[in-house]
């Protein structure tokens, strides 16, 4: 599992690095950010009761997890001004000549997708033993673009600022 929760993240991250996230405690006014930074995630889950094969050795499963991470987005200083204190000191801000910060804040995103990996044609071959699809999956998780991620979803976890 943990070969695997390493390719998973990684792409993860790859895709987050391309995608806005968004959500209603994202402050710009359309409740949009850039993701920064990852910076660690929670517990991957996996339901191995809903991992589904196509055949010809391809496979997909859905997952989840929560992020760490570092979104970057503009605030207007009035609404910036309005937070609470406690929420204002995990803030990177930096002024702008437009009565806007250029903000970094830590987040935490719940992540969830599908995966997709192909382990080929020999999976269906009846003369392989259990080690041999094991070996497989482990010379497919060497490489982190063997995982194929898709249908994801990013959505920032509201946290209690009080």
């Amino acid at each position: 599992m943990d070969k695997l929760e390493w390719a998973l993240t990684w792409s993860v991250e790859e895709r987050l690095a391309y995608q806005p996230v968004k959500g209603d405690s994202i402050l710009q006014d359309d409740h949009a950010a850039t993701f920064l930074e990852f910076s660690g995630h929670g517990d991957l889950e996996i339901d191995l009761n809903r991992i589904l094969n196509f055949g010809g050795g391809e496979f997909t499963f859905p997952f989840a997890f929560e992020v760490y991470c570092t979104l970057n987005y503009r605030v207007r200083i009035e609404v910036y001004c309005a937070l609470p204190p406690s929420r204002q000191d995990v803030m990177a801000i930096v002024a702008k000549n437009d009565g806007s910060y250029d903000v970094d804040e830590p987040y935490m995103l719940k992540v969830q997708g599908t995966a997709a990996f192909s382990l080929g044609s020999a999976v269906e071959s009846a003369h392989l033993t259990e080690a041999d699809v094991e070996r497989l999956l482990d010379g497919l998780l060497t490489n982190p673009e063997n995982i194929r991620v898709d249908n994801m979803k990013a959505t920032p976890i509201e946290l209690d600022w009080s």
